[in-house]
């Protein structure tokens, strides 16, 4: 019980939960049960997650933690968060050209994190610390920070 068929559109997809990458075109069969998703996400996505899992009305732009899947040659990815009312009060976008990650933030957005997901080993960064998770390299710049380089 619990197996769930779904269909992915063409290209190379990650599930959000697990990391597993899964290639599209076709139908797949997982089992999932009451606390598991077939929930994937497409290269070239910049996804902000929130802070807080106790409440679905906080203030968002707080710690927000920004996954980057896959980003291809000469991509753009882009991300907003906004407030309450719906008002964007931070924006990050990341740039890929050949080995190098910029990435570009305007707003504000206290204690900000990206996931390079799937990416264990990166050959530099600027302005800011790493972390190696099961999910990829978590990078925290420095508060201030505008402009954020990675190096692959």
């Amino acid at each position: 019980e619990g197996d769930v068929d779904f269909y992915l559109p063409q290209g190379r997809w990650t599930h959000l939960l697990s990391n597993d990458v899964a290639e599209g075109s076709r139908w797949h069969r997982q089992q999932h049960g009451f606390d598991s998703l077939p929930l994937y996400v497409r290269p070239n996505t910049l996804l902000a997650l929130g802070s807080n899992d106790q409440k679905p009305d906080y203030v968002y732009n707080q710690q927000p933690q920004f996954h980057l899947f896959e980003l291809e040659e000469g991509a753009v990815a882009e991300s907003a968060i906004t407030d309450l009312s719906g008002k964007t009060v931070f924006t990050l976008s990341a740039v890929r050209n050949g080995n190098t990650i910029i990435l570009t933030s305007k707003g504000d957005a206290p204690g900000w994190t990206l996931c390079l997901r799937n990416i264990q080993q990166i050959a530099g960064f600027s302005q800011g610390t790493s972390a190696i998770q099961a999910s990829g390299i978590v990078l925290t710049p420095e508060a201030g920070c505008k402009e954020f380089v990675i190096t692959l």
